[in-house]
């Protein structure tokens, strides 16, 4: 996995290299996916659960901050745009991970709390207050995951878990259709109708399409890594006078890695997401697999409309890939919390 990640950032390294990008643009999310991989791996073969409730300690951290500068701006104490956790669309990066590494830490340690149940409600309700439709929509995929496979793990046969390349595949196929415009076509009434929003989804159709032609214009190389400006530059000629289209990124995490290192840089990213798919299927049977192979799916459906270059979705990599040494590692605390 660290391999075949720092094999995708050297190419992405050449594209930018070839395109006369900006390596200081570069250097930050290529040295982090690798050293998380890295920090990850080495987690799993030792003391995971003390580094898993460290993290979540920390992230707990940020939502209090988050809700404590919230409670501020809206009183008038504090003249900030935003929050602790920056703008309430970028909520379900730290959130999400909370919610999945608290109920990992239930899987391995062999019980079961109602912190986890806690936490996951506290951040849905942060997320309804400033209906952020998207991170919702995450976190339900999350908890209607999560029973149902739980729920099958404990009271049916061992291998009782959903192949999950079959979610791949729904999820690479939702990918087609949604930056093929067909989804969006389908759906656009209904995002309308009940979510009040955009049905371009805040313009990232007319994005998605900027980005094609871009790569389809360089196959090979993509982009390359450019500065933020030569990237707002670019959306923005979709319409200047919009704000929707004042952005530096694809808003979809494989168009993003493709638009920077072109098809084969593409291609890289899909092996990596179906090797973390695949290694959760070989440890299925465990309360754990089934939590990394919900938090996988939470995360690739969120990458459909966001780039998600942030250090706990290399984590969460991390771990599946690991899914079947740590399954076995804790395979006694499994065993007794199905007995519950």
């Amino acid at each position: 996995m660290v391999m075949t990640m720092t094999c995708l950032q050297f190419w992405i390294l050449l594209a930018t290299i070839d395109n006369f990008g900006s390596f200081s643009r570069y250097a930050g999310p290529a040295i982090t996916s690798i050293v998380v991989l890295m920090i990850g791996e080495m987690a799993s073969r030792g003391d995971l659960v003390r580094f898993l409730v460290n993290i979540r300690n920390l992230l707990s951290i940020y939502f209090a901050l988050n809700l404590l500068t919230i409670i501020f701006i809206s009183s008038g104490l504090l003249l900030l745009p935003n929050s602790f956790l920056g703008m309430d669309n970028r909520w379900i990066y730290f959130f999400l991970p909370w919610v999945i590494i608290t109920f990992a830490v239930d899987a391995l340690r062999g019980q079961t709390s109602r912190k986890s149940w806690i936490i996951f409600l506290i951040a849905t309700v942060q997320l309804f207050a400033v209906w952020s439709v998207g991170a919702m929509m995450s976190m339900i995929i999350w908890i209607v995951l999560w029973i149902i496979e739980s729920t099958k793990i404990k009271y049916q046969s061992r291998k009782s878990l959903t192949n999950p390349l079959i979610f791949f595949i729904l999820i690479t196929i939702t990918e087609v259709l949604l930056i093929s415009g067909l989804l969006i076509d389908i759906t656009s009434s209904f995002i309308v109708n009940y979510f009040h929003k955009d049905p371009t989804l805040s313009g990232r159709t007319l994005i998605w399409d900027v980005a094609l032609q871009t790569i389809n214009a360089s196959p090979i190389f993509g982009e390359g890594v450019q500065s933020e400006q030569y990237d707002i530059y670019l959306f923005t000629q979709i319409d200047p006078e919009n704000p929707a289209f004042w952005v530096n990124h694809p808003h979809n995490y494989f168009l993003n890695v493709t638009f920077h290192g072109g098809w084969i840089a593409g291609a890289l990213f899909v092996i990596i997401i179906l090797m973390a798919f695949n290694s959760v299927k070989k440890a299925q049977g465990s309360l754990f697999s089934c939590c990394m192979l919900c938090g996988l799916v939470c995360f690739a459906a969120a990458s459909l409309v966001d780039t998600l270059d942030f250090s706990m979705f290399y984590l969460l990599i991390a771990l599946s890939c690991n899914s079947s040494y740590i399954t076995k590692k804790y395979e006694d605390n499994w065993r007794m919390l199905r007995s519950l």
